[in-house]
């Protein structure tokens, strides 16, 4: 038993005969339970015994009264009282257990649960982001930089940011695939459902806050004012060390071990950001999410997808990954590449070949359809304008309608047009029609938004709605302050080509001009660009389920 117990000054000197002490980096541990470690096994529990605060001074009693301990440099009290012992002044505290592998110290649990059994990048302010190390102490970090690097300190600022938030979007997936849980909003509803939060004592730290802010605007689905531990009011809540000690208690020794040396890079939805894609700013890859290759090849007179990139982007650096041609016709098909999918949309009078039309391997999105108030009628001249206009919107609405109820029969996303005079009418209705007639749970794109933050708010009614940033921002200087809020992982970028052109000096657009408008993205939401084109190439993939497509 002897071989058991440390027992250790104020200082973190040992006390008593150094033959009987183990070396060991506890210095912040008074004494170590005689039981040890709990017996963890890979089956969860529903319910973990918590330690009684007692068992400290109850264990101190039995091995002193065994002759195991030395005589008590202080005496240890039931209050938290100063004491004074041998010229030397000290407090008390409580015991604690360790909820993960139930080791009781006297102190700084905390510290312990950091260094032993969370991933080194848990609290990144006191990590080491050279050697992957946690220190769980400012001043252990500078000592650490110092020594191993030859400076006096270091920060985690924003070289590191990201990366951090990919590295917990891996943790916590990892911890919701261990509890069987579908989603990470499954994976707070289990400890909402558990009332695990109880045995949070800590809330956030204002340091912690601002990093676990930035985790919530760019890498999560929402926000709230306020993120609080006890009740637990968002998934962020999750990152307390005392709320992810208690969820990995109910996972098992060997599951305990990998949690520690997990370093996947995920996503939200938890897509592997480890892909193969280069996103160097020198050669970044890119998913154009809308534009019209019919409509280009005409303009340009040329044959097909191939010709188009051999004239456009001759040695380009920058790699088209995918796109989404839209509002194309059949006896273009030929002209396609493997790495062009379509949209079809289609005018009424040729809604019968709709149905056959969209069979098509290569059709992956119905649109863009919606509701159009700046067309004009054919009537020339005009004799009655506004009954002409009431029949087109009439007519508009009817076609409308019948392309979603086809898009929701086939399981396809709809890719939505809306225009008016700058009035929001138009959006307006056309989210009007989708609500009334119950297709909320369908997939949607606003193609070319351009709306205000209140619109975007209506839309995002539609739990798996995307919106479409173009290059009309740059040529017009228009959504400047709504691009910045679009929620990360409701974000596509696309060209719109051949139209709205982001340069005067280039008539038709292009798909090979998407990089230029991502770098104006990645400024206005001050990310890193390499971060946003792997964040709106993954939207745009998962949205029209690319990757099933091309394999």
């Amino acid at each position: 038993m002897e071989d058991d117990v440390l027992s250790l000054s104020a200082h973190g000197e040992s006390i008593g005969d150094d033959s009987s002490s183990k070396a060991t980096e506890l210095s912040d541990m008074m004494v170590i339970d005689e039981v040890g470690y709990e017996d963890n096994t890979d089956e969860p529990s529903d319910s973990r015994e918590v330690q009684d605060e007692g068992i400290y001074n109850q264990y101190v009693h039995n091995q002193r009264s065994a002759g195991a301990l030395g005589p008590a440099p202080y005496t240890v009290t039931s209050s938290s009282q100063e004491i004074e012992s041998n010229s030397m002044t000290t407090f008390k505290s409580r015991s604690h257990k360790c909820f993960v592998c139930g080791l009781v110290t006297h102190g700084k649990m905390r510290r312990h649960v950091l260094k032993t059994h969370l991933p080194w990048y848990w609290e990144p302010h006191t990590a080491c982001w050279s050697c992957e190390v946690q220190e769980a102490q400012a001043g252990s970090l500078a000592q650490r930089h110092t020594m191993e690097h030859g400076v006096g300190s270091t920060v985690f600022d924003e070289e590191h940011i990201h990366l951090w938030c990919q590295l917990m979007l891996g943790s916590l997936h990892q911890i919701r695939s261990w509890l069987e849980c579908s989603t990470l909003d499954d994976l707070l509803d289990y400890i909402l459902q558990r009332e695990l939060y109880t045995f949070v004592k800590n809330q956030f730290s204002s340091q912690e806050l601002q990093l676990l802010t930035f985790w919530a605007d760019n890498y999560c689905h929402s926000s709230v004012p306020t993120y609080i531990c006890n009740p637990s009011n968002h998934l962020i809540c999750i990152f307390n060390w005392e709320l992810i000690a208690v969820l990995l208690s109910r996972v098992g020794s060997v599951k305990q071990e990998r949690f520690l040396v997990q370093k996947q890079r995920l996503t939200y939805e938890g897509a592997n950001i480890a892909e193969p894609i280069s996103q160097s700013e020198d050669q970044l890859a890119f998913v154009d999410s809308h534009f019209h290759l019919d409509q280009i090849l005409r303009r340009m007179r040329l044959r097909n997808f191939q010709h188009l990139q051999s004239v456009v982007a001759p040695g380009c650096s920058q790699y088209f990954y995918y796109g989404v041609a839209n509002y194309v016709f059949p006896s273009r098909w030929n002209n396609w590449a493997s790495d062009v999918g379509f949209a079809q949309g289609i005018s009424k009078r040729q809604m019968d070949q709709l149905d056959s039309l969209t069979d098509s391997h290569l059709c992956v999105a119905i649109g863009e359809v919606g509701l159009d108030y700046t067309t004009t009628c054919i009537c020339r001249p005009c004799r009655n304008p506004s009954k002409c206009k009431e029949e087109a919107r009439r007519n508009q609405e009817e076609a409308f309608v019948q392309m979603l109820l086809l898009a929701r029969r086939k399981h396809f996303p709809v890719i939505i047009h809306c225009r008016d005079c700058g009035d929001g009418s138009a959006a307006k209705r056309t989210l009007e029609i989708i609500l009334y007639h119950d297709l909320v749970d369908m997939k949607f794109y606003r193609h070319c938004f351009d709306g205000t933050i209140e619109e975007m708010t209506a839309w995002q009614q539609l739990p798996t709605i995307i919106f479409g940033v173009s290059g009309k921002f740059i040529r017009d200087n228009t959504g400047l302050e709504v691009i910045p809020r679009i929620p990360p992982h409701q974000l596509v970028l696309e060209t719109d080509s051949p139209f709205l052109s982001p340069f005067p000096w280039c008539p038709v657009n292009h798909p090979w001009n998407l990089p230029v408008i991502a770098k104006e993205v990645s400024r206005l939401r001050n990310i890193p660009l390499s971060v946003l084109m792997w964040t709106v190439n993954d939207n745009a993939l998962k949205f029209f389920q690319i990757p099933r497509q091309r394999q």
